[in-house]
């Protein structure tokens, strides 16, 4: 199931991390009851902004996978990629109290299932080093995760590349999605 983020697309609504956060638990909730009673696997999937919102889920819920793509470790790792060296002693950063809770690593190092990690090599927006943090901390077993780097793409085109395609196809197949 895809659902747009509300105030986003064909949602209503003001967008706020809060109210991502209890919409994604109402619809993984509803959704994941669903599934699981007809015998299916949950597995939840965040592309960028989306991946904060799918690591507070792998903190509440329990899945059966997660795919986290040009993710976040957390805000201030962020801001120190995206603030230039020479001007940080001229610049302070104000960050909505909500966004500093963000903290993806915090949120895999709970998490043991199947972890697949999608960085994108050119990703200026949500630099590679910064998923692949998250994946390093995660306690998933070396054998049930996989950080794939799509090789020449940026943030908007990494499930074009070809490495990211390969990755999704042997995830679903190695875990019977």
């Amino acid at each position: 199931m895809f659902v747009d983020y509300r105030g986003y697309g064909q949602s209503s609504g003001t967008p706020t991390l809060d109210a991502l956060s209890a919409d994604a638990l109402l619809i993984f909730d509803t959704e994941a009851k669903l599934a699981r009673d007809s015998g299916k696997k949950v597995v939840v999937a965040g592309y960028s902004l989306g991946s904060v919102v799918a690591g507070g889920l792998l903190e509440k819920r329990s899945l059966d996978g997660a795919i986290l793509i040009t993710t976040v470790s957390n805000v201030p790792d962020m801001l120190e990629r995206a603030t230039l060296w020479y001007v940080k002693p001229f610049v302070n950063v104000t960050v909505d109290p909500s966004l500093m809770a963000v903290d993806n690593i915090r949120a895999v190092k709970t998490y043991t299932g199947p972890l697949l990690v999608i960085g994108a090599e050119k990703d200026s927006q949500t630099p590679v080093v910064l998923s692949q943090r998250v994946f390093d901390a995660s306690a998933t077993p070396a054998s049930s995760k996989r950080l794939v780097i799509a090789l020449g793409a940026n943030h908007g085109d990494v499930l074009r590349s070809p490495e990211s395609s390969a990755a999704l196809r042997l995830f679903a197949a190695d875990n019977g999605f």
